[in-house]
C-alpha cells in the first residue's frame, strides 16, 4: 500500500512544474501624429499630456487666421446683442404705429435698420464658416484616449506637410510581451499565466501568438494583456510571467 502511494506522489510530483519568464510591458497602441499643413506648430500637447478622443492634440493655423476667427466672434456677439435690441424697438414702434402715435415712416426706418443687422449678421456667419473651415483642416484630433509618449516636434516649430510631430500610445490596456519556444506555445493556456508588474498580480485578460516563427531562435513572440485603467504601469517596464504546467510522462 505505501509503495503504490509513493509511486502515486512520484508520478504527480513529475508531471507538475513551474516556470517564469520575463516580460516587457507594450501599449495596446502606438500611434505617429503627423500634420496635415506647411505652418508653425501653435498647439501641440507635451510629453506626458494625457487626452481624449476628439482631443485637438496638434494644430498650425497661421497667427493671422486665428485673430481673424476671434474678431468674427466678437462681431457677432456684438451683432446679436444689436439684433436683441433692434426686434424689441420694431415691437414696441409697430404698437406705437398701430395707436397712431408715430408715423409709419418711424416703424419702417426701425424696421431697415433691423434687416441690415439681419443681413450683417448673415455675411460674417458666412465668413465665420470659412475662417473655421480653415481652422479645422490644421487640427489633429485625438481618434483614442492615450498619452503623448515623444514630442518630435514642438510647440512653436515649423513643420512641414505630413511630417510626423507627437507619438501617442493607449495605455489603458497593455500587454506583457516575451519570446517562447514555437514548438511549445500550445502549453500556454490563458487561464493559468499570470503576469507580475513589481508586487501586483494580474490574471491574463488575452493571449496572442505570432503565427511567425524567428528563424534562427526558433521562437514566437506572445503577448498578454492585462488592464491597466489605472494607468499605475508604464510602458518598457519589465515584468514577469508564471504559469504551472502539466507535462504528460
Amino acid at each position: 500500500m505505501k509503495a503504490s502511494l509513493c509511486l502515486i506522489l512520484l508520478f504527480f510530483s513529475s508531471v507538475l512544474y513551474s516556470e517564469e519568464i520575463s516580460a516587457v510591458i507594450e501599449p495596446n497602441i502606438r500611434k505617429f501624429i503627423s500634420t496635415r499643413l506647411n505652418g508653425v506648430l501653435l498647439h501641440s500637447l507635451e510629453a506626458g499630456s494625457r487626452f481624449s478622443k476628439g482631443d485637438v492634440i496638434l494644430s498650425q493655423p497661421t497667427a493671422s487666421i486665428e485673430a481673424e476667427a476671434e474678431q468674427i466672434k466678437l462681431n457677432l456677439s456684438g451683432l446679436k446683442r444689436e439684433l436683441e435690441y433692434l426686434e424689441k424697438l420694431s415691437e414696441r414702434k409697430k404698437r406705437q404705429h398701430s395707436q397712431g402715435i408715430i408715423r409709419l415712416e418711424e416703424y419702417e426706418t426701425v424696421l431697415n435698420e433691423l434687416q441690415k443687422v439681419k443681413d450683417k449678421q448673415k455675411l460674417y456667419e458666412i465668413e465665420k464658416n470659412k475662417v473655421f473651415l480653415t481652422l479645422s483642416k490644421s487640427e489633429v484630433k485625438a481618434d483614442i484616449n492615450g498619452i503623448v509618449v515623444n514630442e518630435i516636434r514642438k510647440r512653436g516649430e515649423y513643420a512641414r506637410e505630413g511630417e510626423r510631430c507627437l507619438e501617442i500610445i493607449d495605455d489603458s490596456l497593455i500587454w506583457a510581451v516575451f519570446p517562447y519556444p514555437h514548438t511549445k506555445v500550445k502549453i500556454l493556456k490563458l487561464e493559468s499565466l499570470k503576469v507580475s508588474v513589481g508586487e501586483k498580480v494580474h490574471s491574463g485578460k488575452e493571449l496572442w501568438i505570432s503565427p511567425e516563427v524567428d528563424a534562427a531562435s526558433g521562437f514566437v513572440q506572445v503577448k498578454v494583456s492585462i488592464d491597466n485603467s489605472e494607468f499605475k504601469h508604464k510602458t518598457g517596464q519589465l515584468c514577469r510571467i508564471t504559469f504551472n504546467q502539466v507535462e504528460k510522462p
